[in-house]
């Protein structure tokens, strides 16, 4: 058998590269949602950072992909809604009197620009993403073949 050995040279500029590129690449867990890569369409977050840690983006409008079903949720993927696995999504409000996001951008994987709050109403627990909502629905973009369309709202004759 034989053992392959590295020059030392490359061992030690690999750790040095890493040393440097660390603080960089890694955010602290503890660090504000502030503090996060935002763009103009809010907080760019997975789903699965936002239902791990919701208190962290209490109060932030947050950019999302995930599959919104039509009993108000947004889930993971399609199989979580088909399965009502709540521990999967976060709850989304339809901020429009006739329910036009819940009719016309529901059953489809979506980007959604929404305010992520800890619900106010009940009793709940900070770490818990069952009591959070999403509301103040900035855009929803539903996504099919990798193309991004604009749900809502709705483009007018008026818009360009």
């Amino acid at each position: 058998m034989r053992v392959h050995r590295f020059p030392s040279e490359i061992v030690r500029f690999t750790l040095a590269s890493a040393l440097l590129i660390w603080p960089v690449a890694v955010r602290s867990p503890w660090a504000k949602a502030d503090d996060a890569g935002s763009g103009p369409d809010g907080i760019v977050v997975s789903l699965i950072r936002l239902i791990a840690t919701p208190a962290r983006f209490d109060g932030s409008v947050v950019n999302v992909t995930g599959y919104l079903d039509e009993r108000g949720t947004l889930f993971q993927t399609k199989d979580q809604a088909v399965l009502f696995d709540v521990a999967s999504g976060i709850h989304f409000i339809d901020p429009t009197e006739d329910g036009y996001v819940t009719r016309k951008c529901t059953g489809s994987y979506v980007v959604l620009v929404a305010t992520i709050r800890m619900r106010r109403d009940i009793p709940a627990h900070e770490d818990d993403p069952l009591y959070y909502v999403l509301e103040n629905l900035r855009s929803v973009r539903t996504i099919d073949d990798g193309v991004t369309t604009a749900c809502w709202p709705p483009k007018t004759s008026l818009q360009h």
